[in-house]
């Protein structure tokens, strides 16, 4: 059993490499860490401005000292907005902790180290685009973009009409022409927001996030261990009480074991698409992703993904999965 679960984190760190990969080469060098994963459903990009429809599983990316020291200056000059349209979670940036959730923009600069907290599975448009497209300059010059970050609340209308601009330019059905003319509009749509009259999100409790970082992480690093997780572990080895985790995973809309549930199925979905695994059988792999019983596995899998642990296995595989892909 242990070779299996550690088989198993071998294949999970190496979807967490791939995704951490794919995240380099489109907005900046960082680290994933918790679990990670997703889809690119859509990118977009002209000369100054990139956009992309993201679907990420719980996880935090960061942007360390050293990953922004290696971008050239005009990516430095850049900012990172978040359009979420699903979803909850914090950034951090300058000492700041700003909570978000759907519907709200967030805004983060690459001139400084910072990190994102999906603290829920998501669905964003994530929008690199230069500071002076926002009016603002960095690196410390007149006019400096904060040296932390910045959550709009409640941009319904920012939400709805980017989305209709960036799905309606989708499948190279829009001529080059449209296209530009709609990430500009997209561009003047974020820059209205950032200098909007929305009130800025005010900072979250630190210690609540830091606590939620170290559940993730602890949940995360025994996901495979069936005997181990359970809330009782999981706040004895945060130094918390129970009823306080629970607590936690309430302020996110979840509860303990649901997550817990939810997070061996998205792994086991993983492991059932790589096709490193195709020897080993669907009891093994249910398994390896700390379930007791095969039947429940497949009870369970049936109900998450709308299809059997077979039918998933034997879908085609047309691109680069995460553990948060399922069928479509």
């Amino acid at each position: 059993m242990n070779d299996s679960n550690g088989n198993a984190g071998v294949a999970e760190s190496g979807y967490r490499r791939r995704w951490e990969r794919l995240l380099d080469n489109i907005f900046a060098p960082g680290r994933v860490t918790g679990f990670s994963g997703g889809r690119i459903e859509r990118k977009f990009q002209t000369p100054r401005l990139l956009a992309a429809q993201i679907s990420l599983a719980p996880q935090m990316i960061e942007h360390r000292p050293s990953d922004l020291q290696s971008l050239p200056a005009e990516s430095r000059a850049s900012v990172i907005a978040h359009v979420v349209l699903e979803g909850s979670g914090f950034i951090e940036q300058g000492g700041k902790n700003i909570s978000f959730g759907q519907g709200d923009v967030s805004f983060r600069s690459f001139d400084a180290p910072s990190r994102v907290v999906f603290a829920t599975p998501a669905k964003i448009f994530a929008i690199k685009l230069p500071a002076g497209a926002l009016g603002l300059t960095i690196g410390g010059r007149p006019g400096s973009l904060l040296a932390s970050p910045k959550v709009v609340g409640r941009s319904r209308l920012l939400v709805d009409v980017a989305q209709r601009l960036l799905c309606g330019i989708s499948d190279g059905a829009a001529s080059d022409i449209e296209r530009l003319c709609a990430l500009s509009a997209v561009s003047w749509l974020v820059a209205g927001a950032y200098h909007g009259d929305a009130p800025p999100r005010a900072d979250s409790p630190t210690r609540n996030a830091l606590r939620w970082q170290m559940a993730m992480a602890y949940v995360e690093g025994h996901l495979f261990e069936s005997e181990t997780v359970s809330p009782t572990s999981c706040a004895e080895n945060i130094g918390i009480s129970t009823r306080y985790l629970h607590k936690l995973f309430a302020q996110q809309g979840l509860k303990f074991s649901r997550f817990v549930l939810e997070r061996r199925l998205e792994a086991a979905y993983a492991l059932l698409r790589d096709t490193a695994y195709r020897s080993h059988s669907i009891a093994s792999i249910a398994y390896q992703c700390g379930f007791a019983s095969a039947a429940h596995f497949s009870r369970s899998f049936r109900g998450r993904f709308a299809m059997s642990p077979k039918q998933c296995r034997n879908l085609p595989i047309l691109r680069f999965e995460g553990p948060l892909d399922s069928a479509r």
